[in-house]
């Protein structure tokens, strides 16, 4: 029987050191844990996420070419999403990731509120996603996926 272990806030990702951006690494027991820390880490890199209430729910969809493709795909739906509706995100549910002859698609929910500069802190202004030191690193039950962000 798989053993599925829980990832506290400080688990799910860490801040890399990098001159001007964004570097991340995040985990995941699966490649669906590990995407939705991805988008949870891109908006704690933006605010204080605990302050963020999922009180609204949007549905999301994306398709790349192969897996770095769709996280590329997968951060910049994200950004995009914040840029037009303001939408800070704090939870996210993916749904499912398949691969076929088209690409690999990503399905997910994902729940936030309003960006409300009374109540949550702005962070930094992340721009957009790269394809800079992208990896995807797949093992059993430990998936580690590392990212920038242009700030």
């Amino acid at each position: 029987m798989e053993r599925r272990f829980e990832l506290s806030h400080e688990e799910r990702f860490q801040l890399l050191e990098h001159v001007s951006d964004g570097y991340v690494e995040v985990y995941g027991n699966t490649l669906e844990e590990a995407f939705e820390n991805v988008g949870f880490s891109l908006f704690a890199m933006m605010t204080e996420i605990e302050d963020v209430e999922p009180r609204r729910k949007i549905d999301l969809e994306v398709v790349g070419e192969d897996l770095e493709a769709l996280l590329f795909e997968w951060l910049s739906e994200l950004i995009a999403q914040f840029d037009i509706t303001h939408l800070l995100m704090s939870k996210f549910k993916i749904k499912n990731i398949k691969s076929s002859k088209k690409g690999t698609s990503l399905s997910a929910e994902a729940w936030g509120e309003e960006l409300d500069l009374r109540k949550h802190v702005s962070k930094v202004d992340v721009k957009a996603a790269t394809y800079d030191r992208m990896e995807i690193i797949e093992k059993p039950n430990n998936i580690i996926i590392r990212y920038v962000v242009d700030l």
